[in-house]
C-alpha cells in the first residue's frame, strides 16, 4: 500500500475477529486496512510445496502448498533467475511430484488459487534480501551517487566480502534506507540473512510439505513500510497487540519504540481519533469530488469498475466541465486505489469527451 504522502500517524483496532489499521497524512486517510481472522494474507509466506500438474500449454504448473487451494506457478516465477533461456518451456524445471520452495505472491482470491514464485525475497524495513541472487540494486529514487556508494558499501561490509557475483545472495536498497545510519543498515543485512539460514534449516527438517515461514503480522508489517523519519505516533488499543509490537521493534527498528503508544480511553480508538466517518467513506461506493463530480466504484470477482460523473460540477462550458472533471477524477482514483488496495484489472469510465486535445491533456 505505498503512497506518495508522508503517512505521519497509524492507528491500530485490534478486537478478538479483527483488526483495522488507518494511515494518515495529517487529517487524510490515506490506507485502510481491515485483516479478518480465518482471512489472513499469506503474501510473504514461504512453503514446501509439491507440484500437482504441469500444465504445458499454460506455461505454469499448480503446486500443493497445504492450503485450501493449490497455488498458481507460472513459467516466469519458475524460472532460477528472471532472464531466462528465450525457447524455455515450464517442463524444464518442474514435474508433477517434484518438491517445490515457494513464496506467496499474491492471495487466494474467488476461484483462483494464491500466486506464487520460486525467486525467495525476505522484505525489511530498508533491504530486501534475496537469497538466490547476487549483487546489489539501489532504488532509483536514490539518486545521489555518493548516497549509493555509502549503501553499497554499509551492505558489503555486513556481509564481510564483496557483494558481486558469486557471494551469497543479493541484496535491493529500499527508498527508506536513504533515512538509515551505516550500522542500521549492516545490522539489517545480517538480521535477513540470520532469517533465511533459519528458513533453510526449518526446509531441511520438514519432513513433509507446508509452511516454514510466514512474514510478519499486518499491525508489524505497516511499521515496516511506514517507519520512516516522517511517522510521529502509532496508536494501539489492544495492550497485547502493543507488547508483539515492542518486542517487534525493539530488535528491527527500536528508533520507533518512541512512537508507540496505548489507546485506553472510554470511547473506541477510531471515534477519539475522529476518523470513523472517513473510514466508512472509504467502504463506500460513492465517491463524491470536490467539484461536484463522484465516482461510483464497483468490486467484483472479475474487476473493479469505476464510474465518473459529472454531476453538479460546473467549469464554465461543456468541455471544460468534461475535463475539469475526468482530471480531478483521475487524481482521486489514484488516491482510492491505494486508500482500498484495488488490485486486478481496474475499468475506468470516464465522462466522454469531443475534443481530442482533451483527451491527449487527460492522458
Amino acid at each position: 500500500m505505498s503512497n506518495a504522502m508522508t503517512v505521519d500517524r497509524i492507528l491500530i483496532s485490534a478486537t478478538p475477529g479483527e483488526t483495522r489499521i488507518a494511515e494518515l497524512a495529517g487529517e487524510q486517510l490515506v490506507a485502510l486496512g481491515i485483516h479478518r481472522v480465518g482471512a489472513e494474507s499469506r503474501v510473504g509466506d514461504i512453503y514446501i510445496g509439491r507440484v500437482e500438474a504441469v500444465i504445458h500449454n499454460l506455461q505454469a504448473a499448480f503446486i500443493d502448498i497445504g492450503e485450501d487451494r493449490a497455488g498458481f506457478l507460472a513459467l516466469p516465477e519458475a524460472r532460477p533467475r528472471p532472464a531466462g533461456e528465450a525457447e524455455d518451456e515450464i517442463g524444464d524445471y518442474l514435474a508433477e511430484g517434484d518438491g517445490v520452495v515457494v513464496q506467496v505472491m499474491r492471495d487466494a482470491e474467488a476461484d483462483k488459487g494464491p500466486k506464487l514464485t520460486t525467486r525467495i525475497s525476505l522484505t525489511g524495513r530498508d533491504l530486501v534480501f534475496q537469497p538466490q541472487e547476487s549483487g546489489i540494486a539501489i532504488s532509483r529514487r536514490i539518486s545521489d551517487p555518493a548516497e549509493r556508494q555509502r549503501l553499497e558499501q554499509a551492505i558489503a561490509m555486513a556481509s564481510g566480502a564483496d557483494t558481486d557475483e558469486g557471494a551469497s545472495g543479493g541484496f535491493i536498497v529500499r527508498t527508506a534506507a536513504a533515512e538509515a545510519e551505516d550500522d542500521e543498515i549492516a545490522e539489517e543485512a545480517q538480521r535477513l540473512r540470520a532469517r533465511w539460514l533459519d528458513i533453510e534449516s526449518a526446509r531441511d527438517q520438514a519432513e513433509r510439505g507446508g509452511c516454514i515461514h510466514r512474514d510478519a503480522p499486518p499491525a508489524m508489517r505497516v511499521l515496516r513500510e511506514r517507519g520512516g523519519t516522517g511517522l510521529e505516533s502509532v496508536v494501539v488499543d489492544d495492550a497485547d497487540l502493543l507488547k508483539q509490537m515492542r518486542a517487534f521493534v525493539e530488535i528491527e527498528m527500536p528508533d520507533l519504540l518512541e512512537v508507540l503508544a496505548h489507546h485506553a480511553g472510554a470511547k473506541p480508538l477510531f471515534e477519539a481519533e475522529g476518523i470513523e466517518e472517513l473510514v466508512d467513506a472509504a467502504l463506500d461506493v460513492y465517491v463524491p469530488l470536490a467539484c461536484g463530480g463522484n465516482l461510483l466504484i464497483s468490486e467484483t470477482p472479475a474487476l473493479t469498475a469505476i464510474d465518473v460523473n459529472t454531476g453538479s460540477a460546473d467549469f464554465g462550458g461543456r468541455d471544460r466541465t468534461q475535463l475539469g472533471v475526468n482530471k480531478e477524477a483521475a487524481a482521486e482514483i489514484a488516491r482510492q486505489i491505494v486508500l482500498r488496495n484495488l488490485s486486478g484489472l481496474i475499468v475506468v469510465d470516464f465522462v466522454s469527451m469531443r475534443r481530442r486535445d482533451a483527451e491527449q491533456e487527460l492522458a
